[in-house]
């Protein structure tokens, strides 16, 4: 099973070297929230302007157990 979340960001101001942006925190944010998976950052003329999060879903292999015949 997989999901995708797509989080359109604004341009907003370019980061300075001392604070950390919206956008790099919602980078972060997406990639500590995520187990198995994806984060896809989209940049237009320096400028993060989307950012994509795929999640997989991992289910445990059960083993099956046979009647005895």
């Amino acid at each position: 099973m997989v999901t995708e979340n797509k989080i359109i960001l604004g341009t907003g101001d370019q980061p300075t070297t001392d604070s950390i942006s919206a956008q790099e925190q919602e980078i972060l944010r997406s990639v500590r929230e995520l187990k198995y998976g994806t984060v896809e950052v989209t940049v237009h003329d320096q400028f993060i302007v989307e950012v994509s999060k795929r999640e997989k879903i991992r289910f445990q292999k059960q083993s099956v157990k046979s009647e005895p015949k």
